[in-house]
């Protein structure tokens, strides 16, 4: 990754200093406090650029969906709503002041597409029979990948994002998370573009509805507990 990362700034940021200086602070931010970060890590960021790479031909700016591959979840931290959003978005400016070599065109599609991953959403997912092919349509789609992974790799996944939440209890655990996966169920399009659609659709809805029904199970179980 680290090599990833030298071949997409080289030319943004002269100074190796800087460049290794936003190296570190990625690997930092990934790797988490404390052993915090169980899903957002560094596994996580090579898994979806696998997946970017299956798709880059179809992007405009593959330099700017990368970059903010690298960006996105920095300062992802479930007891900080609304906060982390925030100093996402500082952070982002602050790259973009140490890229001074980069085009005005990468910094406007690098803004926009951090602005979406804030949101998590286009029109596309909320508009019936919708596609979407734009870079932001793509990006937001590889985050998105997971909900359709096989059962087992879901599973797995499952366990990390409780991690994720160990601060909270089952029960209000359980209740944020039904929240989510009812939202996925009701808007149009999980995923924007044609083909994270064909390729994940049907079993994200399969993992979604299961899961909805485990959950709904075990706050049964919990709730009737003495």
């Amino acid at each position: 990754m680290e090599h990833r990362w030298n071949q997409l700034t080289e030319k943004l940021i002269a100074s190796v200093s800087v460049r290794e200086k936003w190296w570190n602070r990625i690997c930092l931010a990934l790797t988490g406090k404390e052993g915090r970060r169980h899903y957002y890590n560094l596994e996580n960021l090579e898994k979806r650029f696998t997946l970017f790479e299956t798709i880059s031909h179809r992007l405009c700016n593959p330099q700017a969906v990368a970059l903010a591959m690298f960006l996105q979840h920095l300062h992802y931290d479930p007891r900080l709503p609304g906060i982390s959003e925030e100093l996402t978005l500082a952070t982002l400016e602050e790259f973009i002041a140490d890229a001074e070599q980069a085009i005005p065109e990468l910094i406007s599609d690098l803004r926009e597409l951090i602005e979406a991953a804030l949101i998590n959403s286009t029109p596309v997912h909320l508009t019936p029979e919708a596609v979407g092919s734009g870079d932001v349509h793509y990006f937001l789609d590889i985050d998105m990948a997971v909900l359709g992974s096989s059962s087992s790799e879901y599973a797995e996944t499952l366990t990390m994002m409780r991690e994720e939440y160990g601060f909270t209890s089952d029960v209000d655990y359980f209740e944020l998370r039904l929240k989510v996966l009812r939202y996925f169920l009701q808007i149009p399009n999980i995923y924007a573009t044609e083909d994270f659609r064909n390729r994940y659709n049907e079993k994200a809805r399969d993992n979604i509805i299961n899961e909805i029904s485990n959950i709904e199970d075990r706050l049964k179980t919990i709730r009737a507990s003495p």
